[in-house]
């Protein structure tokens, strides 16, 4: 499928840049319901209107499944270079913030535009610089993300952070946690065990 235009001018980036080390194969590529995993993950999001890029290393080419496709910002160092990928290409198209997508997502979920979206209603009114689902755990994506944390991010990895752990803690006191019901919780895979739980569970 070829980009639209998208209906909310958002742009949606899924980081494929990892090594896939715990899957034992490309888990972008990995098939689920018949279709390649990238391909299905990138039609949810454009469902939902937003315009969809592909973050990954220099050698993995997604080309061929017609996604603009960008590069970490270093190869092999690890999300953080995909975030500030990201961030360098959202700034570019002059959009004030975008969406950050792991690839290891199992689905897309249309609810949680409208959940982040919100998110100012928390922050009294204000925009958040990042918003991210509540969790017990660490859980960094999906989330929407502003272009202006960009110099932060690139001063973190200055001073030697290959960390998105790291970066959120520079940013503690711009980072929102967005309620979420269980039933909303994203689900993501890094084991083919885990896949077939979470496909098993969607049964």
């Amino acid at each position: 499928m070829q980009l639209n235009q998208s209906r909310t001018g958002q742009l949606a980036y899924i980081l494929a840049g990892g090594q896939s080390s715990r899957f034992g194969q490309n888990k972008a590529l990995v098939s689920i319901q018949g279709e390649t995993h990238l391909t299905r993950l990138a039609n949810q999001l454009l469902c939902d209107g937003l315009e969809v890029a592909i973050v990954s290393q220099m050698e993995q080419d997604y080309s061929k499944f017609g996604f603009r496709q960008i590069f970490d910002h270093e190869p092999n160092s690890g999300p953080l270079a995909g975030v500030i990928a990201a961030l360098t290409d959202c700034k570019r198209q002059s959009r004030p913030h975008c969406w950050l997508v792991t690839c290891d997502l199992l689905d897309w979920r249309r609810e949680w535009f409208g959940i982040l979206e919100g998110s100012r209603q928390i922050s009294g009114g204000a925009e958040p610089k990042v918003a991210i689902f509540e969790s017990a755990e660490f859980l960094p994506f999906p989330g929407r993300y502003c272009v202006s944390i960009l110099d932060v991010a690139m001063e973190s990895w200055a001073a030697g952070n290959r960390s998105v752990r790291g970066l959120h803690k520079l940013l503690e006191s711009y980072v929102v946690r967005v309620p979420i019901s269980p039933d909303l919780v994203p689900r993501s895979f890094n084991t083919k065990g885990e896949l077939a739980k979470l496909q098993a569970e969607a049964e």
